[in-house]
């Protein structure tokens, strides 16, 4: 199983390096020259948001507190609706490469800087609940220490990074649809197969509150929904599948795509999830390797290895995606004509020292909350870059006075602090 799962990871790896070898202007990294297709930019959006919150994080989720493990998916797939529906037009029209240029463009180039910075944190977090979702694959694989297994991970991620950019992503993107939907697909079905159907599993669920939406607690779980949606719609990584669209209707058909394909993911990770819950009571010490200890206990092992080489693949495009957008952010809002104007290297080099820092750092992160679950992980990271760039993009979306929009940028300011408290407060 070891061996397999090895030579699936560096076969994938090594086809991916030369595939996208050619890449090499910036805007080719960044915005794919602006020729994606309504699949590529779904391939993108899915690529990237669809990862280790959404297969591991879910039925982790769902292990303990059953259908509220939906909220990730089923928020995710409504805030891609609302992306295509609301927001498509007016940042495809834009053409511009960072949702914090838009921003920038209307309130200044100081609150260009603060929502980039603030938004970038946010996905730092994000990056986080990755690395500890890909981790628990190779502990699970490998039986190694958590140092040696985030090292094989940071590893990975920056492959996948700096092999080709948004082009990269979205190839990603397109293996990763095939390999979720069969890898959770097939799970879902072997859970129920097992459990003698859906009727029987829902019979011993130990808690019937676990089939609410809510089993967590209202207000966390409303909080959890407000940020998920207004995450979506404020993350670069996403939005710059929407700028790299060949137009404006390619990229609300690639929102739409999102829409439809992202929430039935949660609803099979939780399946697996509540039947693990009544067959392995013992792994509540740990669940974040419940759906790993599924795959290896249920699938025979050639099968196993391909799919937890799989599961580290959709993990990990995940995470470089994300990475990608902070690399984006930090590059074009902050150090393009700053610190790195004065290095005479080509752009894409300096894009790829950016990501090597940034994901540098993101393990630094992880070493401070490796027992953290992935999905709060998540959840925070969305309600952090919501705050900082989408109370601004809704303003631009309503406000067409440039003006008007100078006068309320204090709204911008004061917003992630808002969200801080009453994060907080919801919280404890």
């Amino acid at each position: 199983m070891q061996i397999l799962f090895i030579v699936t990871l560096i076969l994938f790896s090594g086809f991916l390096l030369v595939s996208h070898k050619n890449v090499k202007s910036e805007k080719e990294f960044t915005v794919a020259g602006r020729g994606l297709s309504a699949s590529g930019v779904s391939f993108v959006i899915i690529g990237t948001l669809v990862g280790g919150a959404s297969t591991i994080g879910t039925v982790q989720l769902a292990y303990t507190f059953g259908l509220a493990a939906w909220i990730f998916t089923l928020f995710s797939g409504i805030a891609c609706l609302v992306l295509g529906l609301f927001f498509s037009k007016l940042l495809r029209e834009e053409e511009v490469i960072t949702v914090s240029e838009l921003i920038g463009n209307r309130f200044g180039n100081k609150v260009q800087k603060y929502s980039s910075f603030l938004g970038s944190f946010g996905v730092y977090i994000h990056i986080v609940a990755q690395f500890l979702a890909a981790m628990s694959i190779i502990q699970t694989v490998f039986s190694f220490g958590r140092f040696t297994s985030m090292f094989a991970v940071f590893v990975l991620i920056l492959i996948f990074v700096v092999s080709g950019g948004i082009v990269s992503s979205s190839y990603v993107g397109r293996i990763k649809v095939y390999l979720l939907y069969s890898l959770m697909l097939l799970g879902a079905f072997i859970a129920l197969l097992k459990q003698h159907g859906l009727v029987s599993l829902i019979e011993l669920i130990p808690n019937k509150n676990m089939l609410s939406l809510f089993s967590y607690g209202k207000s966390k779980a409303i909080g959890d929904m407000f940020s998920m949606v207004i995450g979506v719609l404020s993350t670069q990584t996403y939005l710059q599948a929407i700028f790299s669209a060949k137009d404006v209707k390619t990229a609300k058909k690639g929102a739409f795509l999102s829409a439809a394909l992202i929430p039935p993911i949660g609803i099979f990770g939780i399946i697996i999830g509540i039947y693990m819950r009544i067959h392995y009571p013992e792994l509540a010490h740990n669940t974040t390797l419940v759906f790993p200890y599924f795959i290896k206990t249920y699938f025979h092992p050639i099968i196993a290895a391909i799919f937890m080489a799989g599961l580290t693949i959709i993990i990990v495009g995940t995470a470089s995606g994300l990475t990608l957008g902070v690399t984006t952010n930090m590059y074009i809002d902050i150090l393009k004509d700053g610190l790195l104007k004065r290095f005479k290297v080509k752009e894409v080099l300096k894009l790829k020292l950016i990501a090597f820092i940034v994901l540098a750092s993101s393990m630094a992160i992880v070493l401070l909350g490796l027992d953290s679950r992935i999905l709060d992980w998540s959840y925070l990271s969305m309600g952090i870059r919501g705050s900082a760039v989408f109370v601004p993009l809704f303003m631009i979306l309503l406000i067409k006075d440039k003006n008007l929009l100078s006068k309320l940028s204090f709204i911008v300011w004061l917003s992630p602090v808002a969200y801080l408290i009453i994060a907080l407060i919801t919280r404890h």
